[in-house]
């Protein structure tokens, strides 16, 4: 069932995926679009039944049945696409009959469309929102914290001269230690909720990282891989806080591994959307992803990771990755987490590129 040759050039131009199946839900139709979407090539997809192609997503085998047994079409299908490298990505589909020239249903027509880039700014939104209520909150108990516990540790040292006995200063030890780690904890918060302005330097990004990597030490059978794309300009940003960032996520990355496993380190420009924060001189957007095949986020706790406090790790103050999304927000980029439990987890940071320079 292939197009006619004048309409074909009109379907290789949609950027929209159209997937067109036979009666037995053969592709016999996968354009440019559904190429880019499922980064599946047509090659692999033609004469093949969609079951196989996408056989991670029996839905849209199933959806397509339906479509044209009950002789309807089901509009606005949203549902969550594996694409052929692993990754997901949330997709609008619309099944249509495919009807011949007879009047009789040869087919079901499939017409695909990524809502990823518009889905993340939307749940970004509704997080930021979020996020600066607690933020005003945490501030508030951490400038109240701080003063008394200032002179908690004052308390404690002037007590340490008066007392002589070395076994009576323990205690007074075990005070001022305390004291010092709930005041460093205070300063995450206060980072956390009165991010400092981000300077706006043109910055090398593959430089930012090789630094963040080279202060954390690689655990004995843990393989680190980077797949960087020298084509990419430079980013416009605060060096010394990206750095903070990807020293959280590159650890995280680490700490979710066992015995041993990978970490991937990769950068790309992000075609999917712009970024059009007010000051910038561009739009155009560089993607960090840093991932990892370690044991996973349970879906519940997916969205709680940017909420201060909260953590999985038994050591953890949960304030890493809240800080770590903070920075990225000042400096008008985007923050993505994906995780599956037993498959690793996949963070996404998307930072405001220069579009006058690269740095090649």
């Amino acid at each position: 069932m292939k197009p006619e040759p004048q309409f074909e050039h009109i379907i290789e131009s949609l950027s929209e995926g159209l997937i067109v199946m036979d009666g037995n839900l053969c592709v016999t139709v996968f354009n440019q679009g559904a190429e880019k979407i499922t980064a599946m090539p047509r090659s692999l997809a033609l004469g093949n039944s969609i079951g196989a192609v996408l056989d991670r997503d029996p839905w849209i085998a199933a959806t397509a049945v339906k479509s044209m047994e009950e002789k309807k079409v089901f509009a606005e299908h949203e549902g969550r696409l594996h694409r052929r490298l692993g990754t997901t990505i949330p997709v609008v589909a619309t099944f249509s009959p495919l009807y011949n020239r007879y009047g009789d249903i040869d087919g079901t027509v499939l017409l695909l469309k990524e809502v990823w880039g518009a889905r993340l700014l939307e749940i970004d939104s509704i997080r930021r929102d979020r996020l600066a209520l607690i933020g005003t909150f945490a501030a508030g108990i951490a400038h109240e914290v701080k003063n008394p516990l200032g002179g908690i540790k004052g308390a404690a040292q002037l007590l340490e001269r008066r007392l002589g006995a070395k076994d009576l200063t323990e205690y007074t030890d075990v005070i001022t230690r305390e004291t010092d780690r709930l005041s460093g904890i205070l300063d995450e918060v206060l980072n956390f909720a009165t991010p400092r302005k981000p300077r706006q330097d043109r910055l090398n990004i593959h430089q930012v990282l090789d630094r963040a990597r080279a202060l954390l030490p690689l655990p004995e059978g843990t393989e680190l891989k980077l797949e960087y794309d020298p084509s990419i300009p430079a980013v416009i940003g605060d060096g010394e806080q990206l750095v903070q960032v990807f020293i959280n996520l590159i650890k995280n990355a680490i700490e979710a591994l066992s015995q041993e496993g990978e970490v991937r380190i990769m950068t790309r420009m992000a075609t999917d959307f712009h970024l059009a924060e007010p000051g910038l001189k561009g739009n155009k957007v560089v993607l960090v992803k840093v991932k990892d095949n370690g044991c996973g986020i349970a879906p519940e706790d997916l969205d709680k990771l940017f909420t201060p406090f909260f953590t999985t790790k038994p050591k953890g103050t949960g304030l890493g990755i809240a800080i770590a999304y903070t920075i990225v927000k000042e400096h008008g980029g985007l923050f993505s987490v994906e995780s599956s439990p037993g498959e690793g987890t996949e963070v996404s940071v998307f930072l405001p590129a220069d579009e006058e320079q690269s740095y090649e």
